[in-house]
């Protein structure tokens, strides 16, 4: 195995997706936040879509929970990490999503190898952190206020 592969055999991250998840289920951003993006223009659709993920979110927060071999505990988290992954990322970054799965199942068949992957991942990752960077600021108009000189 190449030295790459394991990093590439990862799944994408999406730690600020499910930090932004968290702040609006928790109500850390409070009701002011919640109605801005729902009244935004360019931000309600994707924060429906965001919020369409929550069951898979407690999902993936839970996937520990009444699991009782490690084996089975692995799985779980896998199988609710990929499934949180494909809502958030059909929510926020569809193209470069669809694009990473069909590197993914290229690989699978034998057309490609891991690290041609590489790329696509990282993409589907900056899209991600890019987006939910998005979402935090339009829910914080007066904290990111956009005429704002650092």
């Amino acid at each position: 195995m190449h030295e790459n592969d394991a990093h590439d055999l990862s799944p994408p991250q999406c730690s600020s997706a499910m930090r932004l998840h968290e702040m609006l289920l928790e109500g850390n951003l409070g009701e002011y936040a919640e109605h801005a993006l729902q009244s935004s223009r360019h931000f309600k659709d994707q924060y429906q879509s965001l919020r369409a993920c929550d069951d898979y979110y407690d999902a993936l927060v839970n996937s520990n929970n009444n699991v009782a071999a490690s084996q089975d505990r692995k799985k779980a988290a896998w199988t609710s990490y990929s499934a949180y992954l494909d809502c958030i990322g059909k929510a926020l970054c569809e193209k470069p999503l669809l694009e990473w799965k069909a590197c993914i199942s290229s690989v699978k068949i034998g057309k490609k190898h891991i690290q041609e992957c590489a790329q696509t991942k990282r993409l589907l990752e900056r899209c991600l952190r890019s987006k939910s960077e998005e979402i935090l600021r339009a829910s914080q108009p007066q904290v990111f206020r956009p005429n704002a000189v650092p």
